[in-house]
């Protein structure tokens, strides 16, 4: 029973970071992200919303970081077309 309620917080969780980054509430968004990511720390969307998030803030390094355990975590987990998604917003962001 814990583990779907879990599931659920993780799922809000989500839902709530993705309205906060669309309305350029990039802390809140950035904070939802890491929420998850405690929770569930192989998480690779979140990691991979987060790095977005984080380019749009500015902060380069940190992007970069997050986009290169989502890569990792997405090819782990046989997710190809994503992995490959994250490696061109990764290509574009360490060719600045």
């Amino acid at each position: 029973m814990q583990h779907n309620t879990s599931v659920l917080t993780v799922d809000a969780l989500i839902r709530t970071a993705a309205v906060a980054a669309e309305n350029t509430d990039y802390i809140t968004a950035v904070e939802k992200y890491s929420l998850v990511l405690e929770q569930v720390p192989d998480h690779a969307r979140a990691y991979g919303d987060r790095g977005l998030v984080k380019a749009n803030m500015g902060d380069r390094q940190g992007a970069i970081a997050d986009l290169r355990r989502a890569a990792t975590l997405f090819l782990d987990q046989g997710l190809t077309a994503n992995y490959e998604m994250v490696m061109k917003y990764l290509d574009g962001l360490e060719h600045r």
